[in-house]
């Protein structure tokens, strides 16, 4: 059977928004960025709002350094407004930690 750690990967790819919304939330606080950072990238272009903004906080959370660059280009592309906020703050947010 297929571990948690699969299960939540998993979900990060399921056809309801809200179990991937829920699922991005879960991976920033359970999982190492390498595990995920690919699928959480996709995310960050996801259809639905909830998903893009839990994505870009659980980079955050993560301390995904190496995310910067595609939170900054999410963050260009997006046209939702509370989107884009917390993009800008989880860019922000990365590139103090980083110093």
């Amino acid at each position: 059977s297929l571990n948690a750690k699969a299960l939540l990967i998993r979900a990060l790819s399921d056809p309801a928004s809200e179990v991937r919304a829920e699922a991005a939330t879960m991976t920033g606080k359970t999982l190492e960025p390498e595990e995920v950072r690919a699928q959480l990238h996709d995310l960050l272009s996801d259809q639905d709002p909830q998903v893009r903004k839990n994505t870009a906080l659980s980079l955050m959370k993560m301390e995904s350094f190496e995310s910067i660059l595609q939170i900054k280009n999410a963050f260009d592309q997006e046209s939702n407004d509370q989107v884009k906020a917390v993009l800008e703050v989880a860019y922000k947010q990365l590139e103090r930690m980083s110093e």
